[in-house]
């Protein structure tokens, strides 16, 4: 606001200065027209009378400063000029100020020229014996004026803009500051401007409203305390979001929690298994599972025991809008990946497919080994998926370290990670997907002294204690940042991932970047979703274009 208050007031300041300016260079201009005139008339007449009185003599040796004069003879021919030879030169009778003379007795005219940027006027007057004596004189047209005092103008000027600036300054901090400090506590308080005087008093409506409502609700939430603390049925109340808003004591024994449950989702709530004992209950642990092979037998072996086991191999592989990106775009990540490692590229206009079978078999996998049948995936969410995880009805679920915050009520001891293992013949070094598509970028048209100011805080960021401490700590942006003095993350599976890195296992890159558009990711999706719920060859087919086919009609575009 302060910056528009100044913009404003230097404009019309600067719009004032070069209006009154121009203004003042007219008024100026047509006085000194008119006192030019007026000279120039009076000149004419006296030297008329002494041409009258001394005839030709009055010419012999006649000297003039600032006039030219011309004495024409009764048929317009020139018998004398002050400035040029008499005898060269035009008759005269066709100009105006010479016909008005021999008509009326006097004459005045002027003309322009464009070569010269001014204006000659002229006064003529008839002489007893019937000749006509005429006087001229040059008149500087406006922009000749103007140019001629251009260097005290633009000192001006420049003295005007700076004190524009200064006043505007000043003018916008004093309008601002009392704004600044209005006390929104108490809006009818604030005496400084009448003009916000309507504002001020909506405001305070507003807040007696709010504070009349905060007790309403105050009210009725002791009232509905009152009433279901004493309740022997647990009563939990949660927002749209199945997060608990309230929750009484009936249902804190019922789940065996407390009151910090509240604000939490309500399928964290009660877990009588922890996540790493699902694998252990089943019979194997993490180290069992080394490539695909050993993950198929794992998650078959738990579906065929999974009615003595009470849980499944997979969360539901969800195909809705807030779920099948995992699918569409970081599951086919790994076909993509090795693809371009084994035929040592970074980028195709046509992808060949060569990993599609394996990308079939993991996503067999996912949709046959789940808490839901296949044919349920297309209404599946990501909460769904996220629900299935944490309330322990599934082993695994693909996901990555962004993730922690949704899982992290299961506690880091019953969280680990495993690299997605689709069958290729390299995968017994294989690590975990790792990068990112994300870069901080910094405006080369930006002003030199925002650009710096940009690298700097950029350098604050990864250098500093504080900066540092933002970027990496789980309870702040939890990042892995690619420098030197990156932090241990708070966020145990960002620590999982950096062990994946000192084992020396080989990262998979994410190659998504390289996918030719979001409809291309659109078609994978729902060719999936159509082969899930009938798993022919034929539908499988329909993957392979919308992957293949449609990868380098994309790509053409």
């Amino acid at each position: 606001m302060t910056k528009r208050i100044f913009r404003s007031i230097c404009l019309a300041a600067l719009g004032v200065f070069l209006s009154s300016a121009v203004l003042f260079m007219g008024v100026v201009y047509d006085y000194f027209s008119g006192v030019q005139h007026d000279q120039l008339r009076m000149q004419t007449q006296l030297a008329a009378q002494g041409a009258a009185n001394e005839g030709s003599r009055y010419f012999e040796g006649l000297e003039v400063e600032g006039f030219r004069i011309t004495w024409i003879g009764a048929k317009g021919e020139v018998l004398y000029d002050s400035a040029s030879d008499s005898a060269e030169m035009e008759n005269h009778m066709e100009r105006d100020e010479i016909r008005e003379a021999f008509a009326g007795g006097s004459g005045e005219s002027s003309r322009y020229s464009v070569t010269l940027l001014e204006r000659a006027i002229y006064c003529a007057e008839r002489l007893p014996d019937g000749t006509v004596l005429r006087l001229s004189m040059a008149q500087n047209t406006p922009l000749t004026l103007f140019l001629g005092i251009l260097q005290p103008v633009c000192i001006v000027f420049a003295v005007a803009v700076l004190l524009s600036l200064f006043l505007a300054f000043r003018l916008s901090r004093a309008i601002v500051k009392p704004l600044n400090e209005l006390d929104l506590d108490q809006p009818l308080m604030n005496q400084e401007y009448e003009e916000i005087a309507p504002l001020l008093k909506r405001m305070s409506q507003q807040q007696r409203q709010i504070r009349k409502q905060r007790e309403e609700l105050r009210r009725r939430q002791s009232e509905f305390e009152t009433v279901t603390t004493g309740m022997a049925e647990g009563i939990v109340l949660l927002n749209g979001n199945k997060v608990i808003l309230s929750i009484n004591p009936a249902a804190l024994r019922l789940f065996g929690t407390d009151r910090s449950c509240e604000g939490k989702y309500i399928l964290s709530v009660n877990r009588s298994l922890q996540l790493q004992e699902l694998l252990q209950k089943a019979g194997y642990t993490e180290a069992d599972i080394k490539d695909f092979a050993s993950l198929k037998k794992v998650a078959e072996d738990i579906t065929a025991r999974s009615g003595e086991l009470g849980f499944s191999a997979f969360t539901s592989a969800g195909m809705d809008g807030s779920s099948d990106w995992r699918f569409k775009t970081h599951l086919a990540n790994l076909p993509i990946y090795y693809e371009f490692e084994a035929d040592k590229i970074g980028d195709t206009d046509a992808i060949k497919g060569t990993y599609l079978d394996n990308y079939r078999q993991i996503w067999d996998l996912y949709i046959n080994n789940a808490t839901c049948a296949p044919t349920m995936l297309s209404a599946k969410t990501g909460d769904d998926a996220v629900a299935e995880f944490v309330t322990e009805q599934a082993v695994f679920y693909q996901n990555g370290t962004w993730a922690y915050g949704d899982v992290s009520d299961l506690g880091d001891d019953n969280l680990g990670m495993l690299p997605i293992y689709i069958g290729a013949e390299s995968e017994a070094n294989q690590g975990l997907c790792t990068g990112t598509e994300n870069y901080w970028c910094v405006n080369a048209k930006a002003d030199p002294a925002d650009i710096q100011a940009t690298l700097d805080f950029m350098y604050w960021c990864v250098t500093s204690d504080t900066g540092l401490k933002y970027m990496c700590s789980g309870d702040q942006m939890g990042f892995v940042i690619p420098f030197k003095k990156n932090l241990p993350s708070t966020n145990v599976l960002v620590n999982v991932a950096n062990d994946y890195v000192a084992k020396g296992t080989t990262s998979v890159k994410w190659c998504f970047p390289t996918m030719p558009s979001e409809e291309w990711k659109n078609k994978v999706g729902s060719a999936l979703t159509a082969y899930a719920a009938d798993q022919t060859d034929a539908n499988w087919e329909t993957v392979r274009a919308a992957f293949v086919d449609n990868w380098a009609a994309e790509k053409a575009k």
